[in-house]
């Protein structure tokens, strides 16, 4: 795809939400006999969530697929914060503990041609498209992306002796965005605050 259609600009990783998704387990409940309220549902241990979804892969994944689908069809490709999408594809590969999460390459029609555009017109448009700022108290999305979208130290990221954040967390803001080059002056990537 990329000889075809050139670099893409943008790649994005989305995460199954699957610990989070009432409507699954309620599903999964369904599917053995039991109708679960919402109390119900929150009042589950992580334990006995995850137990709901290792013994219920298909279901899980076929969710997933869903959900991703209609992500991709409402607010990817439809009415996208990113610019008009001309094209994209996604692959999905599963995490260690058996969640979905798909990878995904979009191009659209309004970005620049990456092979092309100078750093400031790289810098500018991604400047416009990109924020890593919490919306404000009202959003109704400020809630959600604080509690998803917000580094926590895990056992993952301090594998080691020295038992510090292998992805160097937390990071200082910037103010704008910043064109990185490697030094063969090759690949360039944009990362704004």
């Amino acid at each position: 795809m990329v000889a075809q259609l050139g670099c893409p600009q943008f790649f994005l990783t989305l995460s199954s939400a699957d610990m989070s998704w009432p409507e699954l387990f309620r599903i999964i409940g369904q599917q053995s006999g039991r109708s679960m309220t919402d109390d119900d549902i929150a009042a589950l241990s992580c334990d006995e969530k995850s137990s709901m979804l290792r013994n219920n892969p298909v279901l899980a994944a076929r969710h997933f697929n869903h959900q991703l689908k209609a992500f991709f069809k409402d607010v990817l490709v439809g009415a996208s914060a990113l610019g008009p999408v001309r094209h994209h594809f996604y692959k999905i590969e599963f995490q260690m503990r058996g969640s979905p999460h798909a990878h995904c390459l979009l191009w659209t029609a309004d970005g620049p041609d990456m092979s092309k555009a100078t750093a400031e017109e790289i810098e500018q448009y991604f400047g416009i498209k990109v924020s890593g700022q919490l919306p404000l108290a009202e959003n109704p999305l400020h809630a959600l992306v604080d509690r998803v979208q917000r580094h926590t130290h895990s056992v993952a990221c301090r594998k080691g002796k020295d038992q510090h954040c292998r992805f160097s967390f937390p990071r200082p803001p910037s103010e704008r965005t910043i064109l990185a080059k490697l030094p063969d002056d090759g690949f360039a990537m944009c990362i704004k605050r």
